[in-house]
């Protein structure tokens, strides 16, 4: 391979590498949208898969706090936000979540971020 091929090369890698890591701004990005499966004849980028939990404590003692719905799914937005996604695909309902045999307060939920182009036309 020659030089020019290798420096060309270089240049490309080095290009897709900094539109990869552009943030993109709030306006471009839209409203975080939870989903129950990706749209379709929209192009979707998979970004991360998430586990989240909300609620504190066994609830016998005074430092525990029950888990809210609307309180978990605010966060899924939150770290959709914090990732650069727009959409969030839940790998099924929020499950109640317990440890140590103790019930518990917790509400856990997967779901994968996406972000996903709502601008194009088709």
């Amino acid at each position: 391979m020659s030089l020019r091929g290798i420096c060309l090369g270089l240049l490309l890698a080095l290009s897709l590498t900094a539109c990869k890591n552009q943030r993109i701004s709030e306006e471009e990005l839209g409203p975080v949208r939870v989903l129950e499966r990706l749209p379709s004849g929209i192009s979707c980028e998979k970004i991360e898969h998430v586990r989240l939990r909300d609620g504190t404590g066994c609830g016998y003692m005074g430092g525990s706090r029950q888990a809210q719905r609307d309180t978990l799914f605010y966060n899924l937005r939150q770290q959709a936000r914090k990732r650069q996604a727009n959409v969030v695909i839940l790998d099924g309902e929020p499950q109640f979540d317990s440890w140590e045999g103790c019930p518990s307060n917790g509400l856990v939920a997967e779901a994968n971020l996406y972000r996903c182009d709502f601008n194009v036309s088709p």
